[in-house]
């Protein structure tokens, strides 16, 4: 099976306390999805995250709901966490964030590892579709968190 890789880094400026808060927080990933994508909790309550805590969640691709179940696969607090795709439209979906101080902020680093299912035939499916569909997710993600973390001018 083909594992595809896509790997972000971003700083900015505030702790990594405050960054680690807000991308952990299942809670906030409606705002930091594409509003195209209708993105939904569908978890009657979410847990407190830890290593192990999972959640569910729907969103609409083409028209086509599509329903997602994660699992914290890893849990670091102020260092790192990832999330595990149980069940989901991939035949595997494994995101790691991590967070490290930097001139007064903080760098943010993504790695995504995924596969799709039908391999090897779904090999042109992720070059024409899957690929610049993860990429535009991701580019409107950091728009997010840049607007986000943005500091006022001090005058």
């Amino acid at each position: 099976m083909q594992t595809y890789v896509l790997e972000r880094s971003q700083w900015v400026p505030a702790t990594v306390a405050e960054t680690f808060a807000f991308l952990s927080d299942p809670a906030n990933l409606p705002s930091l999805t594409p509003p195209w994508l209708q993105f939904r909790l569908v978890s009657p309550r979410l847990p407190a995250m830890r290593e192990g805590a999972s959640f569910e969640y729907v969103l609409r691709l083409n028209g086509i709901s599509v329903r997602w179940r994660t699992r914290m696969a890893d849990w670091r607090p102020g260092v790192a966490f990832t999330e595990e795709q149980l069940h989901g439209p991939h035949a595997r979906w494994l995101h790691c964030h991590t967070f490290r101080a930097e001139r007064g902020g903080t760098r943010l680093g993504g790695r995504l590892e995924y596969a799709l299912s039908f391999d090897p035939l779904s090999r042109p499916v992720n070059a024409w579709y899957v690929r610049p569909l993860v990429e535009r997710i991701f580019d409107f993600r950091g728009e997010v968190i840049s607007n986000r973390f943005r500091r006022s001018p001090p005058w």
